[in-house]
């Protein structure tokens, strides 16, 4: 795995899809999905995790995703923010409820806030029926997110009708045919940019990833619009 960051406290790696990142070391301060790319910090003394993890509780860190979406958006930027609980038949799935009111027993499910803007759209003949047209046309997105809920860009794009492309939980039923067009094998989730302080310094560490090869390969596909 690149190394992007390194020093004697701590060092940010650009971790590739397929590697579950709760298996790099007992001392990632965060975590990425498996299908996920991107950038991951890793401490290297439990003060320092600490440290960090303190930072994400408060929303001291910035973290941003490139994600590729089905549809066209066409606000340039919007915010979404509701509560992500647990799916109620399928404990590993998570569902996004959008109201910011809830019942008393509701009040201790997790809030969720992403804030997008895009940066392109694209145009690829997937679907001939008229009734599907719609999932020929993509979004490429800019995410950033001020809350690290499990799978919270993939079920807050899913709820919003713009699922990821290439993911095949919150997607629907024609992901699977949109990812065999693509020949994408994960979701198009890249977590590209990261900001934080340093716990011992005090600086602002400010790092970007370039995007996974497989996700390029798959905007190389695409009409831009």
């Amino acid at each position: 795995m690149k190394i992007i960051f390194e020093d004697k406290y701590l060092k940010v790696i650009d971790k590739p899809a397929g590697v579950v990142s709760a298996e790099i070391s007992p001392l990632i301060c965060h975590r990425l999905d498996q299908g996920t790319s991107g950038l991951l910090i890793i401490a290297k003394s439990q003060k320092v995790k600490k440290a960090i993890q303190g930072q994400f509780r408060r929303r001291r860190i910035k973290k941003s995703y490139f994600a590729l979406v089905t549809g066209i958006i066409d606000e340039k930027k919007g915010r979404i923010e509701g509560y992500i609980v647990r799916h109620k038949k399928k404990g590993f799935k998570r569902r996004f409820i959008r109201a910011l009111e809830f019942s008393v027993k509701e009040r201790h499910k997790r809030l969720a806030i992403s804030k997008f803007h895009i940066k392109k759209k694209y145009f690829k003949e997937l679907f001939k029926s008229d009734s599907q047209k719609s999932l020929n046309y993509m979004t490429y997105l800019e995410i950033q997110i001020f809350t690290g809920r499990t799978h919270q860009i993939r079920v807050q794009m899913a709820e919003i009708h713009h699922p990821v492309i290439g993911d095949l939980l919150y997607g629907g039923k024609l992901m699977r045919k949109i990812n065999n067009a693509l020949n994408i094998k994960r979701q198009f989730l890249h977590a590209v940019k990261i900001e934080f302080k340093h716990p011992k310094t005090n600086k602002i560490i400010r790092l970007e990833s370039e995007l996974a090869d497989d996700l390029k390969n798959v905007i190389k596909q695409l009409k831009e619009l």
